[in-house]
């Protein structure tokens, strides 16, 4: 297993206590890994593909809590190697539209947001939950032993703006590069690699990263 799916399976385990959070991540997941459809006949859906069981867990979890019908799809994939995605789908009417609202994917106006409103990212403990969300949806970290690196890709450039605000605002240090795919938002700083891992609850994560600079130094 990679370090960056060792990260993810500790950061799936961590709780979710607040609800505030649970939004907060939730918005996160979605905006990161998932992608809207109209469905025709007032019916609407979010489907988000995600690359461990865990995190499609997490995700159900999070879901369940508004009582909405979902259904997670397994999907057997060829490109890159053979591996599994899950993909968690939410459909429906008016109900789906209330949580995407409540989520951030639409305003109040019940159009396609950009950003992410500020009422689901304006506490601390809200921004270290995004920044989670955000990770576990489209995120990457390099393990002890090699150059820090951290970063969370997107072909969406609100997303990553967003999460570059959240790090900035809980003073974490990452920067936007441009690429010819998918652009991204990442540090190279070992020290906001740790306090990211740190603020989105990856302590042994954070941990392994400590010990493997001071036996280097």
């Amino acid at each position: 297993m990679s370090f960056s799916s060792t990260v993810k399976e500790e950061v799936n385990r961590v709780p979710r206590e607040r609800r505030c959070c649970r939004r907060a991540e939730l918005a996160a997941l979605f905006r990161g890994a998932g992608s809207f459809h109209i469905l025709g006949g007032e019916r609407y859906g979010i489907h988000a593909d995600f690359g461990l069981s865990a995190t499609a867990r997490t995700a159900v979890t999070l879901v369940k809590e508004y009582r909405l019908p979902l259904e997670v799809r397994v999907l057997e994939e060829r490109r890159l190697g053979p591996h599994r995605r899950y993909q968690v789908r939410v459909e429906g009417g008016g109900r789906l539209v209330q949580f995407l609202n409540e989520i951030g994917v639409l305003s109040d106006a019940f159009t396609l947001e950009d950003g992410i409103p500020a009422r689901i990212v304006g506490k601390p403990c809200c921004r270290a939950a995004f920044l989670r969300g955000a990770f576990l949806a489209a995120g990457s970290v390099s393990g002890p032993g090699r150059p820090a690196h951290l970063e969370i890709y997107s072909g969406n450039r609100a997303f990553f703006e967003e999460v570059a605000r959240a790090a900035d605002a809980l003073t974490i240090s990452m920067q936007i590069v441009d690429r010819r795919r998918n652009a991204a938002v990442y540090t190279k700083r070992r020290s906001s690699v740790r306090d990211f891992l740190v603020a989105t609850g990856a302590h042994a994560a954070a941990l392994a990263l400590d010990e493997r600079a001071i036996i280097s130094a």
